[in-house]
């Protein structure tokens, strides 16, 4: 187990912890997180017990692609150490999509001291805590609590949401021959994206070209064109390129989080679910649609800040807690100082800060 210096481990005390996407899987070549089993109990037990509170921000336990049984025979010891340290601090599990069955059945309650919800707010500090898969189109129906309309369901899930539950245990199955399948697909589905993109969108007369019946319906995309877009979404939503999965690279979530921040929202929005470490400050909404500096575009009459009836927006930030089970990046988690208001993009194997940023909001340019 990790030993670190002891003004390393009083960096965190009293802050709020976050972790994400450890995705406990059972012990085979498809679990992604036993080489940083070691690394977490020690961080459970040398750094969080001092600490304000711990969250974990989704996809804890690997149930899309193992039984539950499995994963907690797999890590009784790392589980023991969960319950144990809920009867001295704080500890609040946020659901994800991975873990959303069963534990979804739990929000609002209390296991082994443990509060489970769907989302954490530390309304003193502005603080709002996400796992985000909310914003990822292929995994949120059936996995939030607010239920769309009119959709096909299959087990509580939406239909797109039950075949993404289904390719994700393909691959798991096939990681037990080989385990770096998964990253393999990712960058295969990366590529594919970008000659997607550089063939298509930069090009739109290619879409005949591609098409197996010259003629045949000229405005609409081609059956290859089709299957290869599918092909690359469905790939790089399921298996991680070096960017992280397909959302990340969208920005889709800092997107996410400049709509949520401003005068009246938070001020800090944590997330995971992209396994993307990231710690970015970011504009809050604009009255009037956007600016340069803001997410909503340039249609601006005057811009922002020009006089009091349009102030500029306040400024939040993003971060990202990353995950454990990405080898491309460092276990990595998110320290939130409530009194200082400053936060942590830390690596967990060092205890280091990657980034540090302040969030407290300045008030608005009148």
């Amino acid at each position: 187990m990790a030993t670190w210096p002891k003004a390393d481990r009083e960096r965190f005390s009293d802050t709020i912890l976050i972790v994400s996407d450890l995705h406990l899987g059972d012990r085979s070549s498809a679990d992604d997180f036993r080489a940083n089993e070691s690394l977490f109990r020690s961080l459970l037990s040398e750094v969080a017990p001092s600490a304000a509170g711990l969250v974990l921000a989704g996809d804890i336990l690997e149930l899309w692609q193992m039984q539950l049984e499995q994963v907690l025979m797999a890590y009784t010891r790392l589980i023991r150490d969960l319950l144990a340290l809920a009867h001295q601090i704080p500890v609040t599990y946020v659901v994800g999509n991975h873990d959303w069955f069963p534990f979804s059945a739990f929000i609002g309650a209390q296991l082994g001291g443990i509060t489970f919800c769907e989302e954490y707010q530390v309304k003193e500090c502005r603080l709002l805590v996400r796992h985000g898969h909310q914003w990822d189109t292929l995994t949120a129906g059936g996995c939030t609590s607010t239920k769309r309309r009119g959709s096909l369901n299959i087990w509580g899930l939406s239909f797109i949401s039950w075949v993404s539950r289904q390719v994700t245990r393909l691959v798991g199955w096939w990681e037990r021959i080989d385990p770096d399948i998964d990253e393999r697909l990712g960058d295969v589905g990366g590529s594919l994206r970008s000659w997607w993109e550089r063939y298509v969108a930069r090009a739109p007369s290619n879409v005949t070209q591609l098409s197996p019946v010259p003629g045949l319906m000229p405005d609409s995309p081609a059956p290859a064109q089709v299957w290869a877009s599918a092909l690359a979404g469905l790939m790089r939503h399921h298996t991680p390129s070096k960017e992280g999965y397909s959302e990340a690279a969208a920005d889709r979530y800092q997107q996410a989080a400049a709509r949520l921040v401003g005068d009246d929202g938070p001020a800090l929005v944590v997330l995971g679910h992209t396994h993307v470490p990231r710690l970015v400050r970011l504009p809050g909404p604009c009255p009037e649609g956007g600016d340069s500096g803001c997410p909503h575009g340039t249609n601006h009459s005057r811009p922002c800040g020009a006089d009091s009836d349009h102030p500029r927006p306040r400024w939040g930030l993003y971060a990202n807690a990353g995950s454990w089970a990405f080898s491309r990046y460092p276990p990595t988690f998110v320290a939130v100082d409530k009194r200082e208001q400053v936060v942590h993009l830390v690596d967990a194997r060092t205890l280091h800060p990657i980034k540090t940023e302040t969030f407290s909001c300045p008030a608005p340019v009148r």
